[in-house]
């Protein structure tokens, strides 16, 4: 089984965006890539203490073989090939109690010429595998830079992706656009991970409130119909996981299917141990779906459905069918403290936050899906 390649674009600080727990990182290939060559030592001694396999390539990804001048600026990481725009002049970022200036921050000090090439022909020139996480963080370059990485977008199954609303960078591409390219390649959006906010106008201390929303760090994943080989299905599972989706995964297992449970194994990574784990939690997990909304509202009480308050909805549904105490049963069961396998699989391997989550919802649900039956009942409505 291959590891897990990970790889970020705008390396400078020498992290990436990927987020799992510390016990998978011997699972994981880390790939940085810097424009700025003298920012390559710093990355890889940041580096030095990974549990990973790690490397470090200089080098200026976009969409084509050819040239661009690298604007490098005051703060080092507003430095771009693009030009820093003008949309938000007068815009800061307070950081340690210093307003870091976007107007003042973006100042070129210095202008470089650089060989700009395309992931896929940076992939090849340096023999390494197509990643399965990319991450990018690339000042308004993200969407050339995707836009040339035709090959890997084929392997890929999740993504970070820097998006701007404004114009941060003349001539950039916002993220309608990235979403529309990556949407037409079997990419889901998921969620904003991040949101970033700059203050403005600048104003003394105390006459400051909300900042405004300018960028995000959008999380895709690929959707589970797409993958093309039982690897991808598996990494999909993994890093839907990580990233909190715990439904990506479950689909990805139940294509994966029995046959891929039950055979040959030969292998040392803890991640597909992990996935095996989870499989079997949730043939030994006793699920329960909830009625769904045309399960349960006849299309003649639509308009008695939209006029009354959300407490009331009980008395418009039709929920004889659950008039069963077993349903009840199998309810209260849900509702208990105590973990359920799958819970129990994701605490195991470090999926701490997930793992409340999962919980969480599961006793939420169960007694707000209880609560309505119950009052249906009570209304002699079942």
């Amino acid at each position: 089984m291959s590891k897990i390649h990970v790889h970020h674009v705008g390396g400078r600080w020498g992290d990436d965006a990927f987020s799992a727990p510390a016990v998978f990182d011997t699972d994981l290939v880390r790939v940085l890539y810097e424009a700025d060559a003298d920012a390559v030592q710093t990355i890889e001694e940041a580096l030095l203490d990974r549990s990973s396999e790690c490397h470090v390539v200089n080098a200026c990804l976009s969409d084509s073989d050819g040239e661009a001048t690298l604007n490098l600026t005051l703060n080092p990481g507003i430095t771009s090939i693009l030009d820093p725009g003008d949309a938000l002049r007068q815009r800061y970022r307070n950081f340690r109690g210093v307003d870091f200036g976007w107007e003042e921050g973006a100042r070129v000090v210095a202008r470089r010429t650089l060989p700009t090439t395309t992931l896929d022909a940076a992939l090849k020139r340096h023999r390494m595998a197509a990643p399965d996480f990319l991450s990018l963080d690339a000042q308004g370059s993200e969407y050339p830079i995707l836009s040339g990485a035709a090959e890997s977008l084929e392997t890929i199954c999740g993504m970070i992706v820097e998006v701007e609303f404004v114009e941060m960078y003349r001539g950039q591409k916002r993220f309608q656009d990235i979403l529309d390219l990556l949407d037409s390649r079997g990419f889901s959006f998921v969620r904003f991970e991040r949101m970033g906010e700059l203050g403005g106008p600048r104003k003394p201390i105390g006459q400051r409130g909300s900042g405004c929303q300018m960028w995000a760090d959008a999380l895709f994943l690929r959707r589970p119909d797409t993958p093309s080989s039982e690897s991808q299905l598996e990494k999909l599972a993994f890093i839907a996981t990580a990233y909190g989706h715990l439904e990506f995964a479950m689909s990805c297992l139940e294509r994966l299917g029995q046959d891929w449970r039950d055979g040959p194994r030969d292998h040392d990574r803890l991640y597909v141990n992990f996935l095996l784990d989870l499989f079997d939690a949730r043939d030994a997990f006793q699920s329960l779906t909830p009625p769904s909304l045309a399960e349960a509202l006849p299309v003649a009480r639509a308009n008695e459905f939209s006029a009354a308050p959300s407490t009331a909805w009980y008395k418009v549904f039709d929920l004889r069918r659950y008039n069963d105490e077993r349903y009840f049963a199998a309810l209260r069961s849900l509702q208990s403290e105590r973990s359920t396998s799958i819970e129990t699989v994701l605490q195991r391997y470090g999926f701490d936050l997930l793992f409340l989550r999962v919980k969480e919802m599961r006793r939420s649900q169960a007694g707000a899906l209880e609560d309505t039956l119950r009052k249906a009942i009570d209304a002699g409505l079942t």
